[in-house]
């Protein structure tokens, strides 16, 4: 049971993690070739670039991951009906 609940924490951080990170990547490697094709040196273009690609998977992302979330508590706390 504990194993179960372990690997499926993980699953689930991972699911949660790896494409808010991949966006966060790319977005930064473009803003640096953005930056060093136009050779402007400001650090806010690389930061806003961070933030509008972590919105944009953020809000695209949460429709899915929220039911999974929500039922890996469930299977976690035994059911949500005791803490209604």
């Amino acid at each position: 049971m504990a194993e179960t609940a372990l690997f499926n924490a993980l699953t689930l951080f991972v699911k949660l993690v790896l494409p808010l990170l991949g966006v966060l990547l790319l977005s930064g490697v473009l803003a640096g070739v953005l930056q060093t094709s136009t050779q402007i040196e400001d650090r806010t273009i690389s930061l806003a670039t961070k933030f509008a690609g972590l919105f944009l998977i953020a809000s695209l992302w949460s429709t899915g991951l929220f039911p999974q979330l929500i039922s890996f508590t469930q299977s976690l706390w035994g059911g949500a009906e005791f803490y209604r």
